[in-house]
């Protein structure tokens, strides 16, 4: 990852459960530190989700929702 670059966080729901929060980033996005979230708008669709038994890349938004998904972010080297 660099300054300004995207990146999709995804969790697999194997039961079909999940957490929403719909239109969360329907107009402002959400920042802690160096990483952020984007705005619906500023990323053309933000809370992606896919559906299906078969693993694919997110694609499809609905009402800007928040998934409750985690993101633990170090913006150190580690080796």
């Amino acid at each position: 990852m660099g300054a300004s670059k995207g990146a999709t966080i995804a969790k697999p729901s194997h039961d079909g459960f999940y957490s929403a929060d719909a239109d969360y980033f329907q107009t402002s996005g959400v920042g802690n530190g160096p990483i952020r979230a984007l705005s619906s708008q500023e990323a053309g669709g933000n809370g992606v989700y896919a559906y299906g038994t078969t693993s694919w890349f997110p694609g499809s938004s609905y009402r800007s929702s928040n998934y409750r998904v985690d993101v633990v972010f170090a913006d150190t080297l580690t080796t």
